[in-house]
């Protein structure tokens, strides 16, 4: 073959390769993300954990302003400047764009007769009478 033709077909495949985009990789999100979230009076503590994350971060809304923390692994904990219900946004990354996201409310009280969030109201009662009692 002619030297010249080489070239040209050479430089052909070389042109038509460079106009084929490789697909971009496609990020596999975390899965199965569970929140925790303990409550001592006016201190969260927010424990985040999922399958497939590399990294985790929690926003604490309060009022006009939040707070983020961001973490490895374990949880974030965060305090309250005063009582009452809060938003609480908990994230597991895969990278800095894909991640999946819960979103939870929390209620904080600096009254130590106010129950923690989630706590029981009541408690065991023993029956004062039942079947069979004689």
């Amino acid at each position: 073959m002619n030297k010249q033709l080489m070239t040209i077909l050479t430089l052909g495949v070389v042109l038509i390769g460079a106009c084929i985009k490789p697909e971009p990789p496609v990020a596999v999100l975390p899965e199965n993300i569970i929140t925790t979230i303990n409550t001592d009076f006016l201190s969260v503590n927010v424990e985040v954990t999922a399958d497939k994350a590399n990294f985790y971060n929690v926003t604490f809304f309060e009022g006009s302003d939040s707070i983020i923390k961001e973490f490895q692994s374990g949880s974030a904990q965060h305090a309250f400047a005063d009582s009452g219900v809060y938003v609480i946004r908990s994230r597991a990354f895969a990278s800095y764009y894909d991640f999946i996201e819960t979103w939870d409310t929390v209620e904080v009280s600096s009254d130590p007769s106010t129950p923690p969030s989630g706590a029981p109201s009541g408690g065991y009662s023993t029956p004062l009478t039942y079947n069979g009692m004689t």
